[in-house]
């Protein structure tokens, strides 16, 4: 790649961590609606477990550009004073449908996912198409399905996980099916987001259905054969830690706790972070009226990535009326902790001096900034963002969440209260 494209590039990918791509009305092509189909084929160069823990800034290999989930580019070509020369280099149609998807990019070229579980490989610097790949489920999905928010890369394949509850893997090259395989059965479990790669793993979350006969789960599956490693369930079954904070609702009724965005990953730490949504129903007079805490739902669960054995949760929102999910990114830091105590909202007593290893971010619906010790879970400290009416303390000694108890319903068609936020959220 010569100077000049290897420039325009390299604002290319700047552009797209900046705003993403979204879904248009006009068909990419009508070439062919069988599995893959490959117009134009160059090999492309092999990603590394090492570019992946530190990945080259001339790429995009993951959603949020890192297993960090910062979201930013070190990019400094295009800055404040040259952005209003920006042209159109090249525009490609994207098939029908709702999208929130985040490319990759890697050696020249850009994977897009697209709505409907459709990937497309193309020249970077000219937009060509170079193959194809067109999911053809094996079952009617639940669902939502149709949003892709993120494909992976590792080696020389590329990684999708599928509305129909199944996980593929894609040759860089020409876009052919290296492997295949199916997680549960997709009339209750359904993906919107896509994997994170790690040591030779993929990693994945997922959607339930609302009503679904089974536990949501986080899983590993090996990167070269598919070969499912470990699954780990939100809802913990009869016996295990953490069921007792069902206060006794029956098994086969403790629903939902969904996993549906990208997790987070720590090489030094080797420890994988996922948060999770909240229970189903609602409200809980639909539940049988128990104040329960329900683990592990709206929470941030830190797992070993070789065996999925949990390190240590915080639970951000227990006992959820109100379709707060707590799904979002888990954003991985080394800074020292300085908070204002004019900003924040709730601090810890005695925060360390000097960098630590942070986690934090907005991770849930309430719009509540968390920051803890991702060794420990140990909370620092929380600042809220927006309005809200639905948490009302944090203990910054045990970070145990107070709710209004003034906003638990307690029959059927009462009087309405003012919730805020919304189930839509205090961010997206």
């Amino acid at each position: 790649m010569g100077l000049n494209q290897m420039q325009h590039l390299r604002g290319l990918v700047s552009m797209l961590a900046a705003v993403g791509f979204v879904g248009c009305s006009a068909s990419l092509s009508d070439v062919s609606t069988s599995q893959a189909t490959t117009i134009n084929s160059m090999p492309a160069g092999p990603v590394t477990n090492e570019m992946l823990v530190e990945p080259p800034e001339a790429s995009w290999l993951m959603f949020r550009g890192n297993h960090q989930s910062w979201g930013y580019s070190a990019l400094d070509q295009i800055d404040s004073s040259n952005v209003g020369d920006l042209k159109l280099a090249w525009a490609v149609g994207m098939d029908p449908g709702s999208n929130q998807t985040t490319p990759v990019v890697h050696d020249g070229r850009l994977y897009l996912a697209h709505p409907n579980d459709v990937i497309t490989a193309h020249d970077a610097t000219t937009g060509d198409l170079i193959w194809e790949y067109r999911h053809e489920a094996v079952a009617e999905r639940w669902g939502p399905g149709g949003i892709t928010r993120a494909i992976a890369i590792y080696d020389n394949k590329i990684f999708h996980a599928a509305a129909d509850a199944r996980i593929v893997a894609l040759s860089t090259d020409t876009g052919d099916i290296v492997w295949d395989t199916s997680v549960g059965d997709p009339s209750w479990i359904t993906h919107s987001s896509g994997p994170i790669v790690a040591g030779g793993r993929v990693f994945t979350g997922r959607t339930c259905g609302y009503r679904a006969p089974a536990r949501c789960f986080i899983a590993a599956h090996d990167a070269n054969t598919g070969e499912e490693l470990w699954r780990t369930d939100v809802i913990p079954k009869l016996g295990e830690p953490g069921e007792e904070s069902w206060a006794g609702l029956p098994y086969e009724e403790r629903l939902h706790g969904s996993v549906w965005m990208v997790g987070s990953y720590d090489t030094e730490l080797d420890t994988l972070y996922w948060g999770t949504s909240g229970p189903t129903p609602s409200p809980e007079v639909l539940r049988g009226g128990r104040k329960a805490d329900m683990l592990y739902t709206n929470s941030t669960l830190a797992l070993d990535p070789a065996t999925g054995e949990m390190k240590w949760y915080v639970q951000h929102l227990p006992r959820d009326n109100w379709d707060m999910d707590h799904a979002y990114e888990r954003i991985l830091v080394n800074a020292e902790v300085r908070p204002d105590t004019d900003e924040t909202w709730r601090q810890g007593a005695d925060l360390p001096s000097g960098e630590q290893k942070l986690l934090t971010g907005i991770p849930g619906k309430t719009g509540i900034v968390w920051t803890m010790d991702r060794r420990t879970g140990e909370f620092y400290w929380a600042k809220q963002t927006i309005f809200q009416n639905v948490v009302t303390d944090i203990d910054p000694a045990t970070s145990t969440v107070s709710i209004n108890e003034d906003l638990v319903a307690t029959k059927l068609n009462g009087e309405p209260d003012y919730v805020c936020p919304s189930l839509a959220g205090g961010r997206d």
